[in-house]
Protein backbone atom coordinates (compact mmCIF):
# COMPACT_ATOMS: atom_id res chain seq x y z
CA UNK A 1 0.00 0.00 0.00
CA UNK A 2 0.96 3.72 -0.43
CA UNK A 3 2.46 5.50 2.90
CA UNK A 4 -1.24 7.08 3.31
CA UNK A 5 -3.41 3.62 2.49
CA UNK A 6 -1.04 2.08 5.46
CA UNK A 7 -1.58 4.75 7.51
CA UNK A 8 -5.40 4.95 7.28
CA UNK A 9 -5.49 1.15 7.59
CA UNK A 10 -3.89 1.43 11.04
CA UNK A 11 -5.92 4.43 11.96
CA UNK A 12 -9.20 2.41 10.36
CA UNK A 13 -8.14 -0.90 12.43
CA UNK A 14 -7.84 1.67 15.77
CA UNK A 15 -11.39 2.62 15.11
CA UNK A 16 -13.07 -0.83 14.26
CA UNK A 17 -11.94 -1.91 18.43
CA UNK A 18 -15.11 0.64 18.91
CA UNK A 19 -17.75 -1.41 16.77
CA UNK A 20 -19.18 -4.97 16.78
CA UNK A 21 -16.78 -5.80 13.42
CA UNK A 22 -13.41 -5.81 15.00
CA UNK A 23 -10.29 -6.32 12.96
CA UNK A 24 -6.84 -6.05 13.35
CA UNK A 25 -3.85 -5.28 11.05
CA UNK A 26 -0.52 -6.46 10.69
CA UNK A 27 1.71 -4.87 13.47
CA UNK A 28 4.13 -3.24 10.93
CA UNK A 29 4.40 -1.81 7.26
CA UNK A 30 5.13 -4.54 4.79
CA UNK A 31 5.97 -3.18 1.68
CA UNK A 32 5.13 0.46 1.29
CA UNK A 33 4.71 1.63 -2.37
CA UNK A 34 5.11 4.98 -4.24
CA UNK A 35 3.82 6.61 -7.44
CA UNK A 36 4.66 4.85 -10.38
CA UNK A 37 6.80 2.16 -8.40
CA UNK A 38 6.91 -0.80 -10.23
CA UNK A 39 7.11 -3.89 -9.01
CA UNK A 40 8.75 -7.32 -10.63
CA UNK A 41 7.43 -10.97 -9.61
CA UNK A 42 8.66 -13.79 -11.62
CA UNK A 43 7.88 -12.51 -15.62
CA UNK A 44 5.36 -9.66 -14.28
CA UNK A 45 5.31 -5.82 -13.44
CA UNK A 46 2.77 -4.31 -11.71
CA UNK A 47 2.98 -0.60 -11.57
CA UNK A 48 1.48 1.09 -8.56
CA UNK A 49 -0.50 4.83 -9.16
CA UNK A 50 -1.67 6.66 -6.28
CA UNK A 51 -5.66 6.95 -6.71
CA UNK A 52 -6.97 9.02 -3.77
CA UNK A 53 -10.51 9.10 -3.43
CA UNK A 54 -12.25 6.46 -2.23
CA UNK A 55 -9.63 6.45 0.53
CA UNK A 56 -6.69 9.07 0.90
CA UNK A 57 -4.52 6.27 0.52
CA UNK A 58 -5.86 4.06 -2.21
CA UNK A 59 -3.53 2.72 -4.65
CA UNK A 60 -4.40 0.85 -8.09
CA UNK A 61 -2.22 -1.59 -9.79
CA UNK A 62 -1.60 -1.91 -13.96
CA UNK A 63 -0.16 -4.74 -15.36
CA UNK A 64 -0.21 -6.66 -18.43
CA UNK A 65 -2.75 -9.26 -18.98
CA UNK A 66 -2.26 -12.62 -21.54
CA UNK A 67 -4.63 -13.74 -24.09
CA UNK A 68 -3.62 -15.75 -26.98
CA UNK A 69 -0.07 -14.74 -27.42
CA UNK A 70 -1.27 -11.21 -27.13
CA UNK A 71 -0.38 -8.66 -24.34
CA UNK A 72 -2.78 -6.17 -23.15
CA UNK A 73 -3.03 -2.96 -20.73
CA UNK A 74 -5.17 -4.13 -17.10
CA UNK A 75 -5.90 -2.41 -14.27
CA UNK A 76 -7.32 -3.00 -10.99
CA UNK A 77 -8.63 -0.30 -9.44
CA UNK A 78 -8.07 0.28 -5.71
CA UNK A 79 -11.46 1.95 -4.79
CA UNK A 80 -14.39 2.77 -6.58
CA UNK A 81 -16.86 3.59 -3.87
CA UNK A 82 -17.60 6.79 -2.14
CA UNK A 83 -18.02 5.53 0.99
CA UNK A 84 -15.25 6.75 2.85
CA UNK A 85 -15.62 10.31 1.69
CA UNK A 86 -14.89 12.91 4.38
CA UNK A 87 -15.78 16.33 2.52
CA UNK A 88 -15.44 18.07 -0.78
CA UNK A 89 -12.11 17.86 -1.60
CA UNK A 90 -11.57 14.17 -1.67
CA UNK A 91 -14.59 14.03 -3.95
CA UNK A 92 -12.16 15.94 -6.15
CA UNK A 93 -9.36 13.77 -5.46
CA UNK A 94 -11.79 11.05 -6.83
CA UNK A 95 -12.32 12.88 -9.59
CA UNK A 96 -9.01 13.72 -10.80
CA UNK A 97 -7.95 9.92 -9.85
CA UNK A 98 -10.78 8.57 -12.39
CA UNK A 99 -9.45 10.85 -14.85
CA UNK A 100 -6.18 9.88 -14.14
CA UNK A 101 -7.14 6.15 -14.94
CA UNK A 102 -8.93 6.71 -18.14
CA UNK A 103 -5.79 8.64 -19.73
CA UNK A 104 -4.92 7.44 -23.78
CA UNK A 105 -1.42 7.26 -22.14
CA UNK A 106 -2.63 4.23 -19.87
CA UNK A 107 -3.76 2.25 -22.69
CA UNK A 108 -5.86 0.51 -20.45
CA UNK A 109 -7.46 -2.27 -22.08
CA UNK A 110 -8.86 -5.02 -19.17
CA UNK A 111 -11.05 -3.72 -16.34
CA UNK A 112 -9.41 -6.67 -13.56
CA UNK A 113 -12.04 -4.54 -10.39
CA UNK A 114 -11.44 -6.20 -6.63
CA UNK A 115 -15.38 -6.20 -6.53
CA UNK A 116 -16.33 -8.23 -9.68
CA UNK A 117 -20.18 -8.06 -8.84
CA UNK A 118 -20.23 -4.53 -9.04
CA UNK A 119 -18.98 -3.81 -12.56
CA UNK A 120 -20.93 -6.85 -14.64
CA UNK A 121 -17.88 -9.12 -14.49
CA UNK A 122 -19.51 -11.86 -12.37
CA UNK A 123 -21.95 -12.31 -15.29
CA UNK A 124 -18.91 -12.94 -18.31
CA UNK A 125 -17.37 -16.12 -16.16
CA UNK A 126 -19.11 -18.22 -18.77
CA UNK A 127 -17.87 -16.75 -21.38
CA UNK A 128 -14.60 -16.38 -20.04
CA UNK A 129 -14.86 -20.08 -19.29
CA UNK A 130 -15.73 -20.55 -22.84
CA UNK A 131 -13.05 -18.24 -24.45
CA UNK A 132 -10.54 -20.20 -27.02
CA UNK A 133 -6.71 -18.91 -27.53
CA UNK A 134 -7.87 -17.77 -31.08
CA UNK A 135 -11.10 -16.05 -30.14
CA UNK A 136 -11.40 -12.51 -28.66
CA UNK A 137 -11.43 -12.06 -24.86
CA UNK A 138 -14.91 -10.99 -23.78
CA UNK A 139 -12.61 -8.49 -20.96
CA UNK A 140 -10.59 -6.93 -23.76
CA UNK A 141 -13.03 -3.31 -24.10
CA UNK A 142 -11.64 -0.43 -23.40
CA UNK A 143 -14.60 1.47 -24.77
CA UNK A 144 -16.71 -0.60 -21.55
CA UNK A 145 -13.71 0.63 -19.36
CA UNK A 146 -14.42 4.01 -19.89
CA UNK A 147 -17.51 4.05 -19.88
CA UNK A 148 -17.62 2.48 -16.54
CA UNK A 149 -15.04 5.34 -15.41
CA UNK A 150 -17.40 7.99 -16.65
CA UNK A 151 -20.09 6.45 -14.93
CA UNK A 152 -18.41 6.64 -11.64
CA UNK A 153 -17.17 10.53 -12.33
CA UNK A 154 -20.89 11.01 -12.94
CA UNK A 155 -21.99 9.76 -9.50
CA UNK A 156 -18.86 11.54 -7.95
CA UNK A 157 -19.99 15.10 -9.41
CA UNK A 158 -23.43 14.33 -7.85
CA UNK A 159 -21.50 13.31 -4.58
CA UNK A 160 -19.29 16.53 -5.01
CA UNK A 161 -22.29 18.90 -5.22
CA UNK A 162 -23.96 17.41 -2.44
CA UNK A 163 -20.51 17.68 0.29
CA UNK A 164 -20.52 21.22 -1.24
CA UNK A 165 -23.66 22.33 0.06
CA UNK A 166 -23.42 20.35 3.37
CA UNK A 167 -19.86 21.90 3.56
CA UNK A 168 -21.54 25.63 3.15
CA UNK A 169 -24.05 24.63 6.06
Amino acid sequence: MTERGWNEAFRYARESDKTPNRWTMLDDKDLVLSDGQRLICGDNAFIALETPGHTWGTASYLYDARHGGKSYRAVTVGGQGLNAIDGPEQVRAYIRSMNRLSDDALNVQVDLTAHPFSTGLTEKIPAIRAVKASDPHPLVDRAAYLARLAGLNDRAEARLQKELAKAAG
